[in-house]
């Protein structure tokens, strides 16, 4: 554990799973890119986050997600087919 005085960023990592690899991935309102891309994950601050699945032909997702310093946090993601 970090001292008082430690100035690092306590961090840990999403791994968005989705079966979609187009689909985009936004945290906290910030875009990341494209689910293909990340298989190495997403590294955030400790803590609370949203995170949002967005894809052209399917309704997007929301999920609030906490992480704890040093976790790799697995997030199952399926989107919905929009029906026309």
């Amino acid at each position: 554990m970090p001292s008082a005085g430690d100035t690092r960023i306590l961090s840990g990592i999403l791994i968005i799973q989705c079966d979609l690899p187009e689909a985009v991935v936004w945290v906290d309102e910030r875009r990341i890119g494209e689910v293909g891309m990340l298989a190495a994950g997403i590294r955030v601050a400790a803590g609370a986050h949203r995170v949002e699945v967005r894809h052209d032909d399917r309704f997007p997702r929301f999920l609030d997600v906490t992480v704890a310093s040093g976790e790799k946090r697995l997030v199952p993601v399926t989107l919905a087919e929009v029906l026309d």
